[in-house]
């Protein structure tokens, strides 16, 4: 048998799907999704006093939100993170296989069998995506030069998408997931 055909045929999308997601689909989804999720989090924030405005002033003054908001400022930003993980995790192992705004752009998440992600499958690339998020809670305890050197790093998990074989992000490779078109 010939290996040059087997590989080729393993490069092909999943048949049902039109292709890869390509970066700014995938770009135009995060963005959708990051919308419903800050209004979410302002909702979650103003049901323990917390406003948006409030935390501005407050960060551009170079305060801590614990010395003006207490400890609500914790347990809420905790049920902020709960939020985002259930939304992304839920969703992409629901049967419609996307969040709400990957749905929009026509997107869909699957296996590398072209299957329905668990929820733990989904929890797994729920926080890989997070990586960039914690690089930056770490930058009170971290160097500058460390954390922009993180951060970078973190960036490049998502910059490498177009760049590999099967159009996969760093939290996708990890996951052993798929991002298509459908």
């Amino acid at each position: 048998m010939n290996n040059e055909f087997l590989d080729s045929e393993l490069e092909k999308p999943t048949p049902q799907y039109k292709g890869y997601a390509r970066f700014w689909e995938r770009f135009g989804a995060a963005f959708i999704d990051g919308i419903i999720l800050f209004v979410a989090g302002q909702l979650i924030l103003g049901a323990f006093g917390i406003n948006f405005i409030d935390m501005y002033q407050s960060a551009a003054r170079g305060e801590d939100p614990v010395d003006i908001f207490g400890t609500h400022y914790y347990t809420a930003s905790i049920l902020s993170i709960a939020f985002d993980w259930f939304y992304f995790a839920q969703q992409e192992s629901s049967d419609q296989q996307a969040t709400l705004g990957k749905r929009v752009v026509g997107l869909i998440v699957t296996d590398l069998n072209g299957e329905r992600l668990s929820f733990q499958q989904a929890s797994v690339r729920f926080v890989m995506k997070q990586i960039i998020s914690f690089v930056s809670l770490l930058s009170s305890f971290l160097s500058p030069s460390i954390v922009s050197t993180l951060s970078f790093l973190a960036l490049m998990g998502y910059l490498i998408q177009p760049f590999t074989a099967k159009k996969q992000a760093f939290h996708d490779l990890v996951a052993k997931t798929l991002v298509y078109r459908k």
